[in-house]
């Protein structure tokens, strides 16, 4: 149906825009990015 499928391409869209599109807030990393870096660099500071 092409309410369905209108829906699926909506929630890509958001996909992409929320979690990978890069963001000038965080430093023009994506989210994604930014997080992982965050967490590393939290367990760097844990374990040393």
């Amino acid at each position: 149906t092409s309410k369905a499928r209108t829906r699926l391409e909506l929630f890509d869209w958001l996909s992409y825009y929320n979690r990978r599109r890069r963001h000038s807030a965080l430093g023009y990393l994506a989210p994604i990015e930014f997080e992982r870096r965050l967490t590393t660099s939290d367990m760097l500071a844990l374990a040393a």
